[in-house]
């Protein structure tokens, strides 16, 4: 049966490490149980506080790396949370930007409506003005042109008369020369041709007057080309006279 001492010294070998030489010399020197017990309960006591250190800084190594992680997550929500205060912000002003672009459009295409009605009144009012000087000036061409064709034809008919004045006046001074240069059977019959001549003469220009006349009256439904036509028949008809005149003498 083991001794109290066995015991004692079979449990210090089991606390103490091979190489705490320092402590195995204290607990060989001691000499009394006592002594060997109290070396005992310090190594156990040491042996528990450094367990207890070893589990502390340990702890405290997990407690740091759980804090680093806390505060990396702490910082990114703070960023996560300024980010989306910035969003807000942008987003805000977007819809302010939205809003005040909306109602300058709406002004604008108000006001583009007033200005494409007042330009369509403008040009309804310039567009009956023009046709208003388009009508003014068709009839100003054809009260010119009726003035050219009248000046035209009373030139003309002017002219014609003239030239049947002066025709029968060379006539009957013909004649005056036939009476006193021919015989008397030659005078009455040349006389009676020239007679017949300066009647019709002067039939044709009474007629010419009174076609003169009616044109003046009836101008309105009578075309230029009409006008010129007479006045080339009336002259034809001149000619013709005049030609006649000449073969008789």
């Amino acid at each position: 049966m083991s001794t109290i001492q066995e015991l004692i010294t079979t449990l210090f070998n089991l606390i103490v490490s091979d190489d705490d030489t320092c402590t195995k010399n204290r607990y060989l020197q001691s000499s009394s149980l006592i002594e060997q017990l109290k070396i005992i309960i310090e190594i156990v006591t040491q042996f528990q506080h450094k367990k207890t250190f070893e589990a502390y800084k340990a702890l405290e190594k997990e407690l740091q790396k759980y804090e680093s992680e806390v505060r990396n997550h702490i910082r990114d929500e703070y960023l996560m949370q300024q980010n989306q205060d910035d969003l807000i912000s942008r987003l805000e002003e977007i819809e302010r930007e939205k809003n005040e672009l909306f109602s300058n459009t709406k002004l604008t295409i108000i006001k583009l409506k007033r200005e494409n009605e007042e330009l369509y009144q403008k040009v309804k009012q310039l567009t009956f003005e023009i046709q208003q000087h388009k009508n003014l000036t068709e009839k100003l061409l054809t009260h010119s042109e009726k003035c050219k064709a009248n000046d035209y034809l009373t030139h003309d008919s002017t002219k014609i008369s003239q030239t049947k004045y002066s025709t029968i006046d060379n006539h009957n001074q013909k004649i005056i020369k036939l009476k006193t240069h021919t015989t008397p059977k030659k005078l009455h019959t040349e006389t009676s041709v020239d007679i017949s001549v300066i009647a019709a003469i002067n039939q044709k220009r009474l007629s010419q007057q009174m076609i003169k006349q009616n044109y003046f009256q009836k101008k309105g439904s009578i075309t230029q080309h009409q006008h010129i036509k007479k006045n080339r028949r009336s002259c034809s008809f001149v000619n013709q006279q005049l030609n006649f005149l000449t073969t008789s003498m």
